[in-house]
């Protein structure tokens, strides 16, 4: 319309195009947009800004994926609609996709050869909503419930419900062992009663001494020392007199932890360590796991058997329009510090985790 030069970003015909702000020259290839904190890529022949899957030329060619409305680079995880749904992983350095044996914040992947894909069965949980939206919802930052990120643990979307666990207790034993608190601590010598505990409700055994480690402090926390409890009556009930365990947290509320918490302990006779170790997961199976939960306007199964839906309960939080009051903890890094110690136990054993995945994909 004026005739005049552009320079800078500029929408042209249905595309985004940088042009040289001195000589207005069209722009090729990758740019990093320091205010917006992002790197986009131009087409090398057309100029073009690229959104989506897009296969990179040039030095270092590669599949990379890019927002589809801002032209980001994506990093980290990724669900992708193509070829019937597959998940990936692109580079957190170069935004490539990745392929064959990776490690991945300690974790051994395999990706398809080909295609990108993770080995493992992955099947999406498709929110209906935006990211943002749900974050809303839950009243915490994007980047803490966003799968899509470069430093996410990929564990926390593992299906926990297992039919029979094939780590040993001596595995398990060793990674207890790997800590001064650990071998110090109650959970010290008590791989046989993780593992009993975790096939007797169907959970998976590698996830229940990571969250015991978690909630215990590596069996050193105060309701775990067996530290004796004198009788109580409740609701014309009596409770004996007598040493009693809590690993998990149970029933201690925040304003009465200590008091609380062994008052559950007693209530539910965890006077040793491993029942105390088999009731948690008694708890945690029927409560969340293994609970064949439904919900209205959800269709299937909404048992809350990943990490990330025992910390944010997507499906309830979504079909409700407000946060969940079935969520296991408060805070936003509950699920992904799990992850992280299950991560290092099949580091330390040399071993890879073999589980199926419960990715899901907001939109």
């Amino acid at each position: 319309v004026t005739g005049r030069m552009r320079h800078g970003e500029q929408a042209i015909d249905g595309g985004w195009y940088l042009l040289d702000p001195a000589t207005g020259a069209v722009q090729y290839g990758w740019h990093y947009f320091a205010g917006a904190r992002k790197w986009v890529y131009y087409h090398l022949v057309t100029g073009i800004m690229q959104k989506g899957e897009v296969f990179v030329e040039g030095d270092d060619p590669g599949w990379c994926y890019f927002d589809e409305v801002t032209g980001a680079a994506s990093y980290g995880w990724k669900w992708l609609q193509s070829n019937g749904g597959k998940l990936v992983y692109y580079d957190g350095a170069t935004a490539r996709m990745r392929y064959g044996t990776q490690k991945i914040r300690g974790v051994t992947v395999s990706f398809d050869n080909a295609t990108g894909a993770l080995k493992s069965s992955v099947s999406a949980l498709s929110m209906k909503r935006s990211a943002a939206s749900f974050a809303s919802l839950q009243g915490v930052s994007v980047g803490s419930v966003n799968p899509n990120s470069a430093d996410v643990n990929i564990l926390q979307f593992a299906n926990l419900k297992v039919s029979k666990n094939t780590v040993t207790a001596a595995q398990l034993n060793a990674y207890i062992d790997s800590t001064a608190k650990g071998r110090s601590g109650t959970l010290h010598g008590q791989g046989q009663a993780i593992l009993d505990a975790a096939n007797k409700y169907g959970i998976d055994a590698v996830y229940l001494l990571a969250h015991a480690i978690i909630e215990s402090g590596w069996g050193t926390s105060d309701l775990c020392q067996g530290n004796h409890w004198d009788a109580h009556t409740f609701n014309g009930v009596s409770y004996p007199a007598g040493n009693y365990y809590n690993f998990f947290g149970w029933g201690a509320f925040d304003s009465s932890a200590y008091r609380s918490g062994m008052n559950y302990a007693q209530m539910n006779g965890w006077n040793s360590v491993a029942k105390a170790l088999s009731g948690g997961a008694k708890v945690i199976s029927q409560g969340y796991i293994r609970s064949g939960r439904t919900l209205s306007g959800v269709s299937g199964d909404c048992s809350q058997n990943t990490l990330y839906e025992m910390r944010w309960d997507p499906e309830y939080t979504l079909s409700a329009g407000g946060k969940s009051a079935h969520e296991y903890a408060t805070s936003s890094t509950w699920a992904s510090s799990i992850a992280t110690q299950m991560a290092e136990f099949y580091q330390l054993n040399n071993l890879t985790p073999n589980y199926t995945y419960v990715f899901p994909v907001f939109g």
